[in-house]
Formats: structure tokens, C-alpha cells, sequence
């Protein structure tokens, strides 16, 4: 399909002189991406082949992303042939790291990767103040995101920054959270409500859609990986239903960073009053809420519960997921018609639920999708992850290190440089 995306979004803009230390950032931006999308680790031969750059611009650009711990080399191993073998480089581990933050229904969490997008840390706290004290809750957030991030600092991990996942609408221009109706917050400011603990260590945090966030997550294999270059819509289930638009591995988020609210497409005009305030939107009929209680489930009741009925035959379960699966089949035929999205991706409880809601969703498809049969509209579960928002949360601030490391480098040198001057006064 077309991208749904400027090029502009990606940082490319024509006109205007190109000086040396623009060059150097773009060189530097080209040997960062062409290592970190490797299916395996490059060697400095292999990028000098690849990015179409000089040997040496190469070997001195690659060290200094070495210096800076943006890279490392691995050991060449077993190679064979006449002549050295290349050493291959590969994304560093624990010398960079980034936060995701969560706060959601019940409880908050955080989760921090490294570049190599391994977990270095991460912690789950239930909270029942969710609801009624949204500073309480953001504050106990923050003093947990506050220990993880000293204790990483405490190991020679540094921390670069930090995205806050909150199922709602955010204000694209000033961070502040307009409503999440399953929260219950409004006209709220998240981060400045992290507290002191948080604000004093000074990391670059952004509050973002836990939507857009989880779909990062189904994006990429790990940081500067993707899974798959191309556009699909990311339908997810957990208390309510959220999405995301994804295209090249980034959301669409709209104007004011609104885009992707399929859970408040409405399905019946006459359904069910929703807790945003409309009647008959998806998340009434597709949330795990509302299909617990079709099911003749406890609200607190696992889907592991839902499927084990499904897979015994029970009638009222089956009922509640071909329901749930019909409206789910009304809302992604619109947004198939309206954004030409080849593939729907299905996170968290609907993406374990799939093969139950295959049936109902395809039927509604063949039914509403103008030109369906030569669509070829593919259905994907993504892999079950554990607290997803927050590790798409740590994906885009790695992402965007990745997609430009200058930025890090200087910062880098920034504060080696009264050690250096200090060593060289000695």
C-alpha cells in the first residue's frame, strides 16, 4: 500500500546546504540503522559494502560508536580462509538502556531494555487507587521507575529516556491526558505527577498511547529490527479494546496524536452505554470486561478461563466471542476501507483469542470490505509479551537513539570531558 506517512516524519527534509557535521551525523545514522537491522552482525567490510562509505570513514565512525558504547565487537569465531577474519559488530548490551512506564487499570508498571533489547529490569505493583487517586497511583509509579533507574546507573547502565503508557487520549502539544474512561482521569499532566523522586534523576520522559506503545512492540523483533516493513492495524484486548495504526514501523497518531481509538468506533448506535459516554462502541461488546460477563465470568477471571470454556463447547462462551467477534469484523472492515491496511496484527486477550474470533471477524470482512476478494486481508496473533506497552515504551526511545546516535555520542563526550580535562591537567 502507500505510505501512510510523510517523509518529513522521518526526519528528511530537500534544500538547504549540508555541512560537515550534518554529514557526519547522517553517516553516522546510516552505519547505526545498517547494524542494528542486521540479521546478524555486520563486520566493518560488510558496511562499507553495504552503506556505499568510504574504509576509513567507516572504521572511524564505527569506533566511535564503540567508544560511545552505542556498539561492540564480538569475538569472529571459527572463520575460515586466507587472510583475518572480520569482526563482526553488534548492538551493545547494558551500556544504554531506556524505560517504559505504564500506568493501567489496577496497576502500574515499568520494564527497561537495552540496546540489544534485553531486559535488565522491570517490576509489576497492583494498585486499587488506579481509579479514584490518579497522583497516588502516578507517584508510586514514579518512586518504582526512580529505584530502577538508580540501580541501573549503580551497574554503568545509562539511562536515556523514558515513555509513560496511558490508555487514553494525550495532547500531542503539551503531554497533558484529556480523558481515559477506564481509568476515569481527565485534564491531567502524567509526568509532572511522577513526583520528586522521578524528576530529579533528570531522564527525557514523554507520556504516549498504550496503544501506539503495544504496537511497537508487535513492530519489531528488537531495537532497529523490524519484524515486518509494511502497514498493518494493531487491534488489542485488554480491559477495554485499543489499536494503533502502524506503518514502517512507527503509529500514526494524528493531529493531535488521537489516531488508532478503535475502541470507540461504534458498532450499534443502540448498544450498550460505553464509559466514554457513547453507546454501542466496540470495547462494549469486545473489551475483556464485557465478554467475561457474556461468557458467565467473574471480571477478574483469566482468558486462560474463556478459552478453557471454549475449548469444552460451552454455549454461552461461544456466544460471547462470535458476539464480540462480529463487532470486532464491523470496525476492522471500516478501517480497511477507510486506510487499505493489508495485515490485522491482534494483541494481548484477542490475540489468544483469535483462532475463537476468526470465524465471526472473516465473515463480517467478506461482507462489508469493498473489494474483498482482492484484498488478501491477513489475520495475525502477535506473540503473548509480557507488559507490552512498556516494552514498546523502551522500543521508541531506543529506536529513535538508533535512528540518530550523534545525538548520543555528544552527550557521551559531553560528560567524559571533565575527567578528560582533569587527566590531561595531571
Amino acid at each position: 500500500m502507500a505510505s501512510l506517512r510523510s517523509p518529513l516524519a522521518y526526519g528528511f527534509a530537500g534544500g538547504g546546504a549540508v555541512g560537515q557535521a550534518n554529514v557526519r551525523q547522517q553517516n553516522l545514522a546510516l552505519l547505526s540503522r545498517a547494524i542494528y537491522a542486521a540479521d546478524a552482525p555486520p563486520t566493518r567490510a560488510a558496511l562499507t559494502s553495504s552503506t556505499g562509505l568510504g574504509r576509513a570513514t567507516v572504521s572511524r565512525l564505527i569506533q566511535e560508536l564503540l567508544d560511545s558504547g552505542f556498539a561492540h565487537e564480538q569475538d569472529p569465531g571459527g572463520a575460515t580462509g586466507r587472510g583475518r577474519p572480520g569482526t563482526p559488530i553488534a548492538p551493545a548490551t547494558r551500556t544504554i538502556a531506556a524505560l517504559g512506564l505504564e500506568a493501567n487499570v489496577h496497576f502500574v508498571a515499568g520494564r527497561a531494555l537495552d540496546l540489544a533489547g534485553n531486559t535488565l529490569a522491570e517490576f509489576r505493583l497492583d494498585s486499587a487507587d488506579t481509579e479514584s487517586d490518579p497522583a497516588r497511583t502516578l507517584r508510586l509509579l514514579g518512586r518504582s521507575a526512580a529505584a530502577m533507574a538508580t540501580n541501573l546507573r549503580a551497574t554503568g547502565t545509562e539511562v536515556i529516556g523514558a515513555r509513560l503508557a496511558i490508555p487514553g487520549l494525550l495532547n500531542a502539544a503539551d503531554q497533558r491526558l484529556v480523558v481515559a474512561p477506564n481509568l476515569g482521569w481527565s485534564d491531567l499532566h502524567p509526568v509532572a505527577l511522577l513526583g520528586e523522586e522521578w524528576t530529579v534523576l533528570g531522564v527525557p520522559t514523554l507520556t504516549c498511547n498504550d496503544g501506539d506503545l503495544q504496537g511497537l512492540t508487535a513492530a519489531y523483533q528488537r531495537p532497529g529490527k523490524l519484524l515486518a516493513d509494511g502497514a498493518f492495524l494493531y487491534v488489542f484486548g485488554d480491559v477495554g479494546v485499543g489499536g494503533a495504526i502502524m506503518d514502517r514501523g512507527a503509529p500514526l497518531r494524528g493531529t493531535h496524536g488521537w489516531a488508532g481509538e478503535v475502541g470507540h468506533t461504534t458498532v450499534h448506535a443502540d448498544g450498550p452505554t460505553c464509559k466514554c459516554g457513547s453507546r454501542g462502541c466496540l470495547e462494549a461488546y469486545a473489551g475483556q470486561n464485557a465478554l467475561r460477563r457474556a461468557a458467565g465470568l467473574t471480571p477478574d477471571a483469566p482468558v486462560d478461563a474463556l478459552t478453557a470454556r471454549l475449548s469444552d463447547g460451552d454455549e454461552r462462551a461461544a456466544r460471547a466471542v462470535e458476539a464480540a467477534g462480529e463487532a470486532l469484523g464491523i470496525v476492522i472492515a471500516i478501517a480497511v476501507n477507510l486506510l487499505d491496511v493489508p495485515r490485522i496484527v491482534f494483541g494481548t486477550s484477542l490475540g489468544v483469542l483469535l483462532p475463537w474470533l476468526t470465524p465471526s471477524i472473516t465473515r463480517e470482512l467478506r461482507a462489508r470490505v469493498l473489494g474483498h476478494a482482492r484484498r488478501e486481508i491477513a489475520l495475525e496473533a502477535c506473540p503473548v509479551t509480557v507488559l507490552p506497552a512498556c516494552t514498546g515504551g523502551a522500543l521508541e526511545v531506543l529506536n529513535a537513539a538508533i535512528a540518530q546516535p550523534a545525538a548520543w555520542i555528544h552527550r557521551h563526550e559531553a560528560a567524559q570531558a571533565p575527567e578528560n580535562t582533569q587527566q590531561e591537567t595531571d
